[in-house]
């Protein structure tokens, strides 16, 4: 139970910080999402692409894009998300 209060709360801060544009302080609260524990883990890593890819980290998107496809290959936001990451990153 308190993983999952603490996990919350990390999110929504993510979440904040991202809606703010700070990518940079959105990537660190979900790097504090993965570190919490594996059940938070493909939450994070949709987290991180979604970070990297705001701040054109486009190597470092494919590779939250892939270990979350790897852990949870059908995790909600995934599908969307590997469509945007892949797009973006073959543009550059």
């Amino acid at each position: 139970m308190q993983d999952a209060q603490a996990a919350q709360k990390v999110v929504t801060a993510a979440r904040a910080a991202a809606t703010a544009g700070d990518h940079a302080a959105a990537l660190r609260w979900w790097q504090a999402l993965h570190d919490i524990g594996p059940d938070h883990h493909a939450d994070a890593l949709c987290g991180l692409a979604e970070a990297h890819l705001a701040l054109e980290n486009y190597a470092e998107a494919l590779d939250a894009v892939a270990a979350c496809t790897a852990l949870a290959p059908h995790h909600g936001p995934l599908r969307h998300l590997r469509v945007r990451v892949l797009g973006r990153a073959t543009q550059r």
